[in-house]
């Protein structure tokens, strides 16, 4: 007997559409992300596996007035464990030659989860790296927040061609308590790190500290014309 049909049928099937362009409903319908050339969804359930996949291949989605292109999504349970894939190109309205290359690949089972988000550019300046992370939950109530250890790994990132370290870190999410224990973000001289706790507790806080920081480090990342930071944090 199926335990999710009470008639005892399982639902397996598989699905082939081709998605529009979706900007005659975006101007009805706000969307936050609208497909602008079509797109292939497919996949299948099978319930009688307790398997699933859905494919998305987009050639152009656009998010406000830039785009990602050569989107692929991808969800699927191939084992014992929730596998999502992502990639894609950001091209910034105001940079559209040159776009950031775009990557994450997630994986869940029961209360575990673990990302890898990988991003570079193609231009003569370097802007790239990685940020692994993995994340167990504890617990969860409705209205009071969730528990859980998320655990950053150590990796670099370059940013304008130089090489920036990103020290192992442990985040810890309770209901009414964020601890952070000693993030550090680093070239040489140059840091940011964040450290402490923020809770109901009067004398605990959170420590932000900048040495030597070049701020346009972060305008250079985001390419917004509303977003601009300039100047060294000390």
């Amino acid at each position: 007997e199926n335990p999710f049909d009470s008639k005892g049928k399982q639902n397996d099937f598989s699905f082939d559409f081709v998605i529009g362009n979706m900007e005659p409903i975006h101007d009805v319908y706000p969307l936050p992300l609208v497909i602008v050339e079509d797109a292939k969804l497919k996949g299948f359930v099978k319930e009688s596996d307790q398997k699933v996949k859905v494919r998305l291949e987009a050639p152009q989605v656009r998010k406000g007035e830039s785009f990602l292109s050569d989107v692929i999504f991808l969800c699927e349970n191939p084992h014992d464990k929730l596998k999502v894939m992502c990639r894609s190109s950001y091209i910034p309205k105001n940079k559209r030659r040159t776009p950031y290359f775009l990557s994450l690949n997630s994986s869940a089972k029961e209360n575990a989860v673990d990302f890898n988000f990988n991003f570079s550019n193609s231009t003569e300046d370097t802007y790239s790296g990685k940020i692994e992370l993995d994340a167990l939950f504890k617990d969860f109530v409705k209205g009071e927040g969730v528990t859980a250890d998320v655990h950053l790994h150590p990796s670099n990132i370059i940013l304008n061609d130089s090489i920036w370290n990103i020290q192992e870190c442990l985040v810890q999410l309770d209901k009414k308590e964020i601890v952070i224990d000693s993030f550090l973000f680093s070239h040489g001289s140059q840091f940011l790190s964040i450290a402490g706790a923020n809770s109901t507790t009067s004398s605990d806080s959170i420590n932000v500290h900048f040495s030597d920081l070049y701020l346009g480090y972060i305008s250079d990342m985001v390419a917004s014309e509303n977003i601009s930071f300039n100047g060294v944090a000390d």
